[in-house]
């Protein structure tokens, strides 16, 4: 409670004879710094009085001026090229203190005259200075119930100059080293976790590469460059720019201006306004265009680059607001972190903003945190929103792998039902196909079989070929019509075929009733071969009862038919060989002297009769009556004895 009145007190009474005497002199009633048992105390700028021009007062008149008059602390204004300011100071302590004095403004110089008259200058600062604007040793010494005249001449700047007035500040030295220890370990913790923000969503990006998480990484990198910057001017310039302020500056600006200029690219990108929002997103371009051209006034040093500056780096978070309002009102989840992480960023914008322009004063915030935290609202602002940015692009990866996870689901359903269509589709055209083939390969395989025996049939098929093989007991039988040529000669072609077809169907029906192979037809000849191409004992019995029946098919045709045919037949029995002969148009033939007797047999024959060697009737006698013709000569073979089976047998 002591503490709080030794530091309210003294204020409000200079307060009150303020109010009670507005003539009276500042020059004479210095303000009276008391001990405080921790040495940690700070007199703001309302104490500080304006004494004129820079550039037309010299120190001696500043002096002098000083020593007159004045109605009140900075009645007079500032001229914007610069001005002398001072403040006067006595020392309530009860021993030696270190004060450490800073001076808001481009350019400054500083002096202090003692009681004793003696006018010593402390230094050159300022934002604009080669040198730091201020350090942690002090500036100068106060004795014990020492009074002192503190005098600063300010100095505009040519180029980002100072758009304030100028301000005065005191500071024992421990006070200052302690804000400095604070405002460190602020702006340690703010670099700090922008970078690490920034290179954990660098490695997310390698692995997404979205373009949203290169704007942000982007972003966030300027933003940790300009924050440091801006919160250790005077660190920063000795370590790094130091002789080069004007650089200091433009780095500083300039990096403010590429931060807003990644915080539009990442917004586009993240909210993909392009496409969602079409109308609005050729807004995104003003700040941008403002921000540019207020960091080119500012170079030129023309006087409306700072509003230009305030108002190019606000809009981003305001228009981050409405573009974001209108994605979630539209169904975008991701959205709703950027709403929030802008909004963020726009209270410390406007908490700043109000302060940059005196409606909000924290001067007198109690507190080196407080004052820590409070000059920082923007940047504190950036470091909520840059976290939430990326809370909203883990979320916004999240959304996008479940849109893709879904959008994958419903193309392997819409696959799997195109599938299982084409399948049954496929399988009813195989189905078709399938009966198609079946058909075909029946049709193929019983024209096979009216070309071959249906056992080298099944040979070729399997094998795709057939070995020729030799039958000990065969029966062969030929027949053919008398005067064919003469027949023929009187017949139309159409009329011929017709007629040979009909009675060559009928003949391959008798064969198939009696288990006998039809070989081939030359003409009118008609070759038929019994036991092959699979073996059987009664082939002379198969192959005499086939050969009757024909015989009676064409006497029983011939009653009812206009065209009357006479045809012999013979048969003998021995030893052949059979197989496929040809490469295109394949056969199934016979070969051996069998087939020559039997040829020999049919021709040696009359019409209407059968006439077979004494081999094939000794074969048959049991079931067969013959009527032996005698030894008939037989070209080539001399005389052979030969047998009409009788019909009625």
């Amino acid at each position: 409670m002591y503490r709080t009145l030794c530091l309210v007190l003294p204020r409000l009474v200079a307060v009150l004879l303020a109010i009670l005497d507005p003539a009276m002199t500042w020059a004479q009633s210095a303000v009276i710094l008391h001990d405080q048992s921790s040495a940690t105390f700070e007199l703001e700028k309302g104490n500080m009085i304006v004494l004129g021009a820079a550039q037309t007062m010299t120190l001696d008149q500043a002096l002098k001026e000083f020593d007159q008059p004045h109605a009140s602390p900075s009645s007079q204004p500032c001229d914007p090229e610069g001005c002398w300011v001072g403040m006067s100071l006595k020392s309530g302590f009860d021993r030696d203190q270190e004060i450490t004095l800073t001076v808001y403004a481009d350019l400054v110089d500083t002096w202090i005259e003692r009681e004793d008259g003696t006018v010593r200058q402390l230094r050159s600062t300022g934002t604009m200075a080669p040198r730091p604007a201020h350090d942690a040793t002090g500036d100068f010494s106060l004795g014990k119930g020492e009074r002192v005249k503190l005098v600063a001449r300010t100095q505009r700047a040519k180029v980002f100059p100072w758009d304030a007035d100028p301000a005065m500040r005191v500071q024992s030295a421990a006070k200052a080293l302690e804000d400095g220890r604070r405002d460190d370990v602020m702006n340690g913790l703010l670099v700090g976790g922008l970078m690490t923000l920034a290179l954990y969503n660098f490695l997310v990006a390698l692995t997404s590469r979205s373009s949203s998480y290169y704007w942000y990484v982007a972003y966030l990198l300027f933003m940790a460059f300009s924050s440091f910057a801006y919160d250790t001017q005077a660190e920063f310039t000795a370590l790094i720019f130091t002789g080069h302020p004007l650089l200091r500056v433009t780095c500083q600006y300039g990096s403010q201006c590429l931060m807003w200029l990644c915080l539009v690219a990442f917004a586009r990108s993240f909210l993909d306004t392009r496409t969602r929002l079409p109308r609005f997103d050729w807004l995104w371009a003003i700040p941008v265009i403002i921000g540019a051209l207020a960091v080119a006034a500012g170079a030129f040093g023309l006087d409306y680059w700072n509003a230009a500056s305030y108002l190019g780096y606000s809009l981003p978070a305001p228009l981050g607001i409405v573009a974001s309002t209108l994605c979630l009102a539209r169904g975008y989840r991701p959205a709703r972190y950027f709403l929030v992480a802008q909004s963020v960023l726009c209270i410390g914008e406007l908490i700043q903003v109000a302060h940059d322009f005196g409606f909000i004063d924290f001067d007198y915030a109690r507190g080196s945190w407080g004052r820590a935290i409070s000059f920082r609202t923007v940047f504190l602002g950036s470091l909520l929103e840059a976290i939430l940015f990326s809370l909203a692009l883990s979320d916004r990866v999240k959304t996008l792998m479940q849109t893709v996870a879904d959008q994958t689901i419903s193309n392997l359903r819409d696959r799997e039902i195109l599938v299982n269509s084409q399948k049954e589709q496929l399988e009813i055209d195989v189905a078709a196909r399938t009966r198609e083939l079946n058909d075909e390969k029946q049709k193929s395989d019983q024209l096979l079989l009216t070309v071959l025996p249906a056992e080298i049939a099944a040979e070729l098929k399997a094998t795709g070929y057939s070995r020729p093989r030799r039958y000990d007991d065969a029966s062969i039988l030929f027949t053919d019509f008398r005067n064919f040529t003469s027949t023929v000669s009187a017949l139309p072609a159409a009329r011929l075929v017709d007629e040979l077809n009909e009675i060559f169907q009928e003949f391959d029906e008798i064969l198939l009733a009696h288990g006998v192979e039809k070989i081939k037809t030359i003409g009118d000849s008609y070759m038929v071969a019994a036991g092959l191409p699979e073996p059987a004992p009664d082939h002379a019995e198969r192959c005499v009862g086939a050969a009757l029946r024909m015989l009676s098919f064409i006497d029983e045709r011939n009653k009812t038919s206009s065209i009357k045919w006479g045809m012999r037949a013979g048969i003998h029995s021995g030893a052949v060989v059979a197989g496929i002969v040809g490469k295109t148009k394949f056969a199934f033939d016979v070969f051996g002297d069998t087939v020559n007797i039997a040829s020999r047999m049919e021709s040696s024959g009359e019409p209407g009769r059968l006439n077979v060697s004494a081999y094939t009737f000794d074969l048959i006698k049991a079931t067969h009556r013959a009527t032996y013709r005698g030894k008939i000569e037989m070209k080539g073979k001399g005389e052979i004895d030969m047998y009409f089976v009788d019909v009625a047998a």
